[in-house]
């Protein structure tokens, strides 16, 4: 059994030496990169992004204030039209649907599990994509990939303003992530933007 162990922990050092390595290597190679690790795991084949060349934008209306929700959209559509082309649609346009992929971004209050409110909204990026488990055949869509800020409640003028900034910075972590994992790519991604 102490054999057992020794060897687990030999195991977890060296792994845990291993991703500090390359950790390392890939920020000497790209210093803007960005990647949280409390939300994105470690991959040990590539990165989920890769090769993602279309997607359907789903920005967050869990604001009150409308110009708040003007506000991100034009952010959105700012930031992602950096990488790529970005298409406004509407939500009977099934063209951004079909691609399989969804880039979200939500804003939501924090609750614990017995039901209360945390005093802070979490404000998360998601990319998910459709899939078909081959042993089952069920039709799923997975979280690929996903980034998150928290932002001060109760949401008032302020807060709001921190919330837009938070979408902003999501924004920017996912484009540079995006943009160091299809380096190579030629085609630019193309984003449907439902508003």
């Amino acid at each position: 059994m102490k054999a057992l162990r020794f060897c687990l922990l030999g195991l977890l050092i060296f792994t845990i030496h291993g991703f500090a390595e390359d950790d390392i290597e890939r920020l000497k190679k790209n210093p803007g990169s960005y990647l949280n690790l409390q939300d994105v795991p470690f991959f040990f084949n590539g990165n989920p992004l890769e090769g993602l060349d279309a997607f359907a934008v789903i920005p967050p209306y869990t604001i009150q204030s409308a110009e708040v929700n003007r506000n991100i959209e034009k952010i959105i559509e700012k930031e992602l039209s950096s990488i790529g082309n970005v298409i406004k649609t509407k939500c009977e346009d099934t063209r951004g649907i079909g691609t399989g992929n969804l880039l979200t971004i939500l804003i939501g209050r924090v609750t614990k599990w017995d039901g209360s409110e945390l005093p802070f909204f979490r404000v998360s990026l998601n990319v998910e994509t459709s899939v078909v488990i081959s042993k089952t055949n069920v039709k799923s869509m997975p979280r690929l990939w996903t980034i998150n800020d928290f932002v001060d409640s109760p949401l008032k003028v302020k807060s709001e303003k921190k919330a837009v900034s938070a979408v902003q910075n999501l924004l920017r972590a996912f484009i540079q992530n995006y943009k160091f994992v299809n380096a190579n790519q030629e085609k630019k991604p193309t984003f449907y933007l439902y508003f």
